[in-house]
């Protein structure tokens, strides 16, 4: 025996996905300008007054529910919508949604390190150019900084002679929360024309990164490009922490 939706069920089941939608894109906004956990109160006591106004006009009453109900509460949508809260200070809204959906592993779209390094000529980096060497020194303990995120910053690798690139890795060591908050990663055969190959947030690769290899944590961005000379780096976004890169590896 099937049993089939009706068009009702259905447009309330796309109004809901909507609202889920939209309210994720809403609270990344609200995290900006309001702390996460001075949001979450707001957010709540505005729930739960829509929905005592419902269930007054429904008729529903307001107690007579089991008390573990209300501890439960605690986790969800207490807990739950905190951490939640939290990680959307660091990931885009589009992004928690993905990882919020059951089924769906972003893992698969960032893979793990894998190639053969290629032989870097040169480094140059604004600003401290003279430490851009910690970068390739074989030592998590050290690292060349861009500063704090509060300004553009670039990092740009020079191959020995044009090459297949397949990937780019970028370690943070002990320099955990280091990542580039927004990233640009730009490729050139001389130097002069540049191609964008990705333009986007670095939280996700770091999350995947501590998981996999919590020591070292490397950030792996596919690229893919063929007679590929320079790797340029721009660190766009806005933050508190530094953009430090402890170790860089170019695979093919």
């Amino acid at each position: 025996m099937s049993a089939s939706i009706g068009r009702r069920d259905l447009v309330l089941l796309t109004l809901a996905a909507a609202s889920w939608g939209v309210g994720t894109v809403v609270s990344k906004r609200a995290v900006e300008e309001i702390p996460p956990f001075t949001l979450l109160p707001i957010q709540l006591a505005a729930s739960l007054a829509v929905l005592l106004v419902l269930m007054l006009v429904s008729g529903m009453p307001l107690r007579g529910s089991p008390p573990i109900l209300s501890r439960l509460g605690i986790l969800n949508p207490g807990i739950a919508y905190a951490l939640g809260l939290a990680g959307l200070t660091w990931i885009s809204a589009s992004l928690s949604v993905l990882l919020d959906s059951e089924g769906f592993d972003v893992g698969d779209l960032l893979p793990d390190e894998s190639g053969v390094p290629l032989r870097i000529k040169s480094l140059d980096a604004f600003p401290s150019p003279p430490h851009t060497p910690r970068a390739v020194d074989g030592n998590l303990k050290t690292r060349w900084s861009g500063g704090v995120q509060r300004a553009a910053a670039d990092f740009t690798i020079e191959l020995e002679q044009p090459e297949h690139v397949g990937q780019l890795v970028i370690s943070l060591g002990e320099f955990a929360t280091d990542f580039a908050i927004r990233l640009r990663l730009e490729v050139s055969p001389d130097g002069s024309q540049w191609e964008t190959v990705y333009l986007g947030d670095s939280a996700l690769h770091a999350y995947y990164a501590a998981i996999r290899h919590p020591k070292e944590i490397p950030l792996v961005y596919p690229i893919g490009r063929d007679n590929v000379r320079f790797i340029r780096m721009r660190q766009l976004g806005w933050g508190t922490h530094d953009w430090s890169i402890a170790e860089v590896r170019v695979l093919n």
